[in-house]
């Protein structure tokens, strides 16, 4: 049955974690199947999967989805199918319904994966008429998701910040991504810094001890 993910048990996790979180080696190369889905041991998919991250397997029904059957599961608010139609309305340059679905992706959802999909989706189709508030606005969403505990989106944001802004942005600038970042998620967890209801260890390369 459709998004019937019940199988990802710890047994088939363990067995199948490189295929549905993990890069796959294809041909003695490392290749990412999705942008995101790059665990290199056990452990950093299982904090994935805890942490509400798609699994290959998710991912490809739900990119196979017509935009009609899309918008009924958004409708149903499933973030993570208002995001992939924002991506696609970004994609053909409708960056008004774009931002639409985003917008509300982002709100029903502190899903870490859900706002690095977000942010990548302004960087590589950012609006033509506002491309500084796009670039503002993926930063946001890569500080939020590293807040939230991806160390992997710190990594996105520091290269967002060489190649947009050359590496030496504004200190104001510096200040607003982290001030936002760190403002929206205080009003959404209604407590201070110290007490965000992070439930889980921060992600992290397991692998590496």
């Amino acid at each position: 049955m459709l998004f019937d993910f019940t199988y990802i048990t710890s047994e088939y996790l363990r067995s199948h974690w490189g295929d549905e979180l993990g890069c796959s080696v294809l041909q003695g190369e490392d290749r990412c199947e999705y942008k995101g889905l790059d665990a290199v041991s056990y452990e950093e998919a299982v904090w994935m999967i805890e942490n509400g991250y798609p699994t290959a397997s998710m991912l490809r029904e739900f990119e196979a989805l017509t935009d009609r059957e899309l918008l009924s599961l958004a409708m149903q608010d499933n973030a993570l199918a208002r995001q992939i139609l924002s991506d696609r309305f970004a994609a053909r340059g409708d960056h008004e319904r774009a931002e639409r679905f985003s917008h509300r992706s982002r709100v029903a959802s502190l899903n870490p994966y859900i706002l690095q999909r977000r942010a990548w989706s302004l960087i590589t189709h950012p609006d033509p008429e506002m491309p500084g508030w796009s670039y503002r606005a993926a930063a946001t969403d890569l500080k939020m998701a590293s807040l939230l505990g991806d160390y992997e989106a710190e990594l996105d944001l520091y290269e967002l910040i060489d190649s947009y802004w050359d590496g030496r942005p504004h200190m104001a600038i510096v200040s607003d991504i982290h001030d936002s970042a760190y403002l929206y998620l205080s009003r959404r967890f209604g407590l201070p810094i110290d007490d965000w209801p992070v439930t889980h260890r921060p992600r992290k390369n397991y692998s590496s001890g």
